[in-house]
């Protein structure tokens, strides 16, 4: 089956947002807020998107262990190089219960992020199997409505708990939500619009996006909860206006990359999305030390320099691993490095 490019392209765009979200100090706050509002949604949307309904012919374990080793693998390696990063960092050796609790617990009961962004990627391993079960057990046909119910649920729980659960189950309700919805939208695509309509709905669904951000006011401009949405902290304000807002943002750029069509550079990064989630926080705190020692104070400059900079870095790093050393995001690559190895030995 062909790749959908526009997919790719989403997904690029999706990360290239991710990476100004985290240059937060150098952007008006009104457009963090809005990137917030569906930056983390769009990337559990896409995964639904993704979903194949012929994995639901495999047997429970070999999906599991699929899933594994496309999501917790990749998962272990980047927590620990980032982990790596934090010691080179601070310049002596953390407490290794830290590293150990925030690895199977989660990266937000420290002041030190230990696993950097791909918390995303062992929250998506959960979502993955817990829908994998849904839509292989006799109630399938309930799908809708148990996403429902576990939503409720996980709306109750943050409401309610006073503390986190560990592996990021309390974010599953919601992650699971918006990777449904990317499932039904897939399966229901049809109709395809004329450009005009396209950059009206664009328009649309931005004015919903800003809507939803005013109604929820209160609540995104409140320096308690961050002063924004955040799926990672359960900071959602009101969960109707949430929804809501998030789907706008997601169809927003949904379409701009479907208007886009091709693009070489887009749909590179979007093949890559996994190593510079992995990978750009790092980048990036050793930019902000560099760029303290250069007489540079202009917010927008500082910004601009940051984001460029990043993204150069990462295309190299990119290059660079897929070459030399693909087996740090690729499991079936560590196997078969593993095969020659012990075919040289044999030899």
């Amino acid at each position: 089956m062909e790749r959908e490019k526009s997919i790719d392209i989403l997904k690029g765009i999706g990360i290239i947002l991710v990476i100004v979200g985290h240059i937060q100090e150098y952007i008006p706050k009104n457009f963090l807020i809005y990137l917030y509002s569906f930056h983390m949604p769009l990337f559990f949307y896409i995964s639904g998107y993704l979903y194949k309904e012929r994995y639901e012919n495999l047997n429970t374990k070999d999906y599991i262990k699929k899933r594994a080793k496309q999501l917790v693998y990749p998962y272990i390696v980047l927590s620990v190089i980032n982990f790596l990063w934090i010691i080179i960092k601070d310049h002596n050796i953390i407490s290794i219960s830290k590293f150990i609790l925030s690895f199977f617990y989660s990266n937000y009961i420290f002041e030190t992020n230990y696993v950097g962004a791909v918390w995303f990627l062992l929250c998506l391993f959960n979502v993955e199997i817990i829908y994998f079960f849904i839509r292989k057990s006799k109630v399938k046909k309930y799908t809708g409505l148990i996403i429902i119910i576990i939503f409720c649920i996980g709306v109750i729980f943050s409401k309610l708990a006073i503390f986190r659960l560990p592996f990021w189950l309390d974010i599953v309700p919601f992650g699971i939500l918006f990777y449904h919805l990317g499932h039904l939208i897939k399966k229901n695509k049809k109709v395809q619009y004329s450009l005009l309509v396209k950059i009206i709905l664009t328009v649309l669904f931005i004015c919903i996006s800003i809507i939803t951000i005013v109604l929820n006011f209160d609540y995104c401009y409140n320096d308690k909860f961050l002063g924004r949405i955040d799926m990672l902290y359960l900071h959602f304000g009101n969960y109707i206006y949430f929804i809501i807002g998030a789907m706008a943002g997601i169809f927003t750029w949904q379409i701009i990359a479907e208007i886009i069509k091709q693009n070489n550079i887009l749909e590179w990064i979007g093949r890559n999305t996994l190593l510079i989630m992995g990978t750009h926080l790092i980048i990036l705190s050793i930019l902000r030390f560099l760029l303290k020692l250069t007489p540079i104070t202009k917010d927008i400059v500082l910004f601009v320099l940051l984001f460029i900079l990043t993204l150069i870095l990462s295309f190299i790093e990119i290059i660079f691993t897929n070459r030399f050393l693909p087996w740090i995001v690729n499991y079936n690559e560590l196997q078969k490095m593993i095969e020659r190895k012990k075919n040289n030995e044999r030899i």
